[in-house]
């Protein structure tokens, strides 16, 4: 019913492999207890983009937002490294989320609450 990522842009002129090593969502005061991903490792070829999803929200659990504007979170660290190498970086960073859930479509806007990319 309803599923939130983010988009990684690789700007530069080689590929970058990542690691997920945390990935949360929350959408007022609900979450996906023991979230299951399909990957926790990819590749960004060179001057690409990826997303990566968090699974999706039942109509069930997101059912008391509908009409609504609820307010959330997305936090998430993630390791990165040319595919050849050791992971050398670490980005982290916390988003405050606003959603607009409408029976039959969704909008979301996002503020960047913190944020650090630093060595390994």
């Amino acid at each position: 019913m309803l599923q939130l990522g983010v988009l990684f842009r690789n700007a530069t002129d080689r590929p970058l492999r990542y690691h997920v090593e945390q990935f949360d969502v929350v959408i007022g005061d609900r979450t996906i207890a023991n979230p299951k991903f399909h990957s926790a490792e990819g590749l960004i070829p060179r001057a690409a983009q990826r997303r990566y999803f968090y699974p999706p929200f039942t109509r069930e659990q997101i059912e008391a937002f509908i009409g609504k504007n609820p307010q959330g979170s997305i936090t998430f660290e993630f390791r990165y490294g040319h595919p050849d190498g050791p992971f050398v970086r670490r980005l982290k960073m916390k988003l405050s989320i606003s959603l607009v859930l409408a029976s039959d479509k969704a909008a979301a806007a996002d503020i960047i609450l913190s944020e650090s990319d630093d060595p390994v």
